[in-house]
């Protein structure tokens, strides 16, 4: 009411005497306004309002004849025709939905305009309405003040809850008066510069609270504000933070805008948080990690984009369906959860690491895709078919103990393999792995495995693991001058074999369990 008192006083004393008065009626629920000159319902029906013109055809004269309209509340989306009220000198349009104000960019007779509470981003449309004195623009989406530049006259100006990060060409407007910023996510310095040349200024900060007083604390470190108010500047400066498992509920993170890195560790089951609703904004979120949080609901991380680092390890997870869309994704563990589904993965072609040990899983298909793939954790789930992988050419390392894999063929042409863990499968034949010159560390502990000859053209190997198989024959391991320990414990090992081994521990290998 205060601000609209204003607007009208300001209106009043640039209005000459000599101007007819304003027609208006009051609302009436029972009168029935005519809809056929306006794009809008809610606009057209303030203008006949003004007029006092229920229905009948509007005249050009009038509607140019028209000084004054409020058009406020009136659920306003297109203000499309509003060029035909060229005689307009105010003009009320707070509390609609409006977007698009290219259509006001005509009306430079305006001296008085409210926009209050609509879904304005662009005001470039007002940058040739000259006379304005009083303009309001809270509760919009602003971010660029640049074309008020040229608004001289300017006296009273609202810009409450926006997204201006920058005030400099307010330094310019020498008329300014009344300057109101709250909300918005400025420099306390910059605040401070306009405060030395516009009498008034205001820009206030809340104090934040959160619900969680162990969440509080967390931020209140971070922030380096042990009892002092956190302002919503504070909050926009943290963007990076780390919580553990006495954190039950996120209520009120949201308000970390630019909030890059959280880390979420329960250490043990403790961890429990109630809900990942409040993170759904956080769009600058690259890096995420919720070990051991109880979770079983993930779908507010699908609007989470921006991900490149993904750790929900150690969780009550089945449905990793809300992850499809993270396709920034190069890093994902999700280790001990109960997922048997992957296909929701499929997409995800940057991934280059990617952590799905102790689930329950059996169809490897969805990986194929997955091109960019260097690093695979996939060991203690129900896989019997290694085919899909042998498209994962880029593929370095490779965990895939405890499954129920026979044959390891479609390992053949991943020529990258430096580090390989197959403990406790069902395979016999090593024979694939022959010519992986850049395999250092093989574990094949708990097989079947009965010849070592494939061993000789792996040049590089420097820790071997053959617990449990059924070797006789370990003379293969002579050749092998970059060997560094070998265990072959539980093995039916020849008596030639068994006396090889002193001679092997006394010359190139200096570590043999047996």
């Amino acid at each position: 009411m205060k601000y609209l008192l204003c607007l009208l006083l300001l209106w009043c004393l640039g209005c000459g005497e000599e101007r007819p008065p304003l027609q208006s009626v009051g609302t009436d629920d029972e009168v029935v306004f005519a809809h056929d000159t306006f794009a809008d319902a809610g606009f057209e029906r303030a203008v006949r309002q003004a007029l006092a013109q229920p229905e009948g055809a509007l005249t050009a004269a009038a509607l140019a004849g028209l000084q004054k309209l409020d058009a406020g509340g009136y659920d306003i989306v297109d203000v499309q025709g509003v060029e035909q009220l060229r005689g307009l000198e105010m003009l009320l349009l707070g509390d609609n939905a409006v977007g698009d104000i290219a259509p006001l960019e005509g009306l430079r007779r305006l001296q008085v305009l409210d926009l209050s509470n609509n879904a304005v981003e662009d005001i470039a449309p007002l940058a040739d309405l000259l006379l304005l004195n009083s303009l309001n623009l809270d509760g919009n989406q602003v971010a660029d003040l640049q074309p008020l530049a040229r608004l001289t006259l300017l006296s009273l100006l609202n810009l409450d809850d926006n997204q201006v990060r920058d005030i400099a060409v307010l330094l310019r407007l020498r008329r300014l008066q009344s300057v109101e910023l709250s909300g918005n996510p400025l420099d306390l310095d910059q605040v401070e510069t306009l405060r030395e040349r516009v009498l008034l200024v205001t820009f206030f900060q809340p104090t934040i609270t959160f619900q969680d007083a162990q969440l509080e604390r967390s931020v209140r470190s971070v922030a380096r504000k042990r009892t002092e108010s956190l302002t919503v500047l504070d909050l926009r400066g943290i963007t990076s933070m780390s919580l553990n498992s006495s954190v039950k509920s996120l209520d009120g993170i949201e308000q970390l805008v630019n909030l890059e890195v959280l880390r979420f560790n329960g250490s043990t089951r403790e961890g429990e948080l109630q809900s990942l609703l409040p993170l759904a904004s956080l769009q600058k979120l690259h890096t995420l990690d919720l070990t051991t949080a109880s979770l079983e609901n993930i779908t507010p991380l699908a609007s989470l984009t921006s991900l490149q680092k993904l750790n929900l390890n150690n969780n009550d997870i089945v449905d990793v369906s809300s992850l499809a869309g993270l396709t920034n994704l190069i890093e994902l563990r999700l280790e001990s959860n109960v997922i048997q589904d992957i296909s929701p993965l499929r997409g995800l072609g940057r991934l280059e690491k990617l952590y799905l040990e102790s689930n329950w899983i059996d169809d490897l298909s969805p990986l194929r895709s997955l091109r960019r793939l260097t690093m695979l954790h996939f060991s203690f789930n129900r896989v019997v078919d290694l085919s899909p992988l042998s498209s994962l050419r880029a593929l370095e390392w490779l965990e895939f103990a405890q499954n129920s894999v026979v044959d390891i063929v479609p390992l053949q042409g991943l020529r990258n393999l430096e580090n390989l863990d197959f403990n406790a499968n069902l395979v016999v034949d090593i024979g694939p792995l022959a010519g992986k010159a850049l395999l250092g560390s093989l574990f094949f502990e708990n097989n079947f495995v009965v010849d070592l000859l494939p061993l000789a053209a792996l040049p590089e190997l420097r820790r071997l693991r053959l617990r449990g198989n059924e070797v006789a024959d370990i003379s293969v391991l002579m050749t092998l001058e970059k060997l560094l320990s070998v265990d072959l414990r539980n093995n039916p090992l020849s008596e030639g074999s068994l006396a090889l081994i002193e001679e092997i521990a006394k010359g190139n290998i200096p570590r043999v369990t047996f």
